[in-house]
């Protein structure tokens, strides 16, 4: 009993050690984070797959999906929206339709 506990964490630390070490591209990064620069990211991307071939499942479509969604919404300056931008314009409206 003691030695399945002692392999189970074991391997439950490794788990977590491989988990927490796992490579990821910087434009994934940037994607998620809300001050990032459209145009930043969009040059991180095709800095990273200069040269390599599209396989499937490594984020080339994933991404293609997105940069497609996003680029008519990006400011000029290249400034992502808000996530909750549309939230907050409702919100705004409402509260005008209610003072009037």
């Amino acid at each position: 009993m003691a030695l399945m506990r002692r392999v189970a964490a074991i391997g439950l630390l490794g788990i977590m050690f491989f988990s927490i070490t796992a490579p990821a591209q910087e434009w994934v990064r940037m994607m998620e984070d809300p001050d990032a620069n459209f145009y930043d990211i969009q040059r991180e991307f095709n800095a990273y797959w200069e040269g390599k071939t599209v396989e499937k499942g490594r984020g080339w479509k994933q991404f293609k999906r997105w940069e497609y969604f996003m680029e008519p919404r990006v400011f000029p300056s290249g400034k992502l929206p808000a996530p909750d931008q549309s939230a907050q314009a409702f919100r705004a409206y409402m509260r005008s339709y209610r003072a009037g």
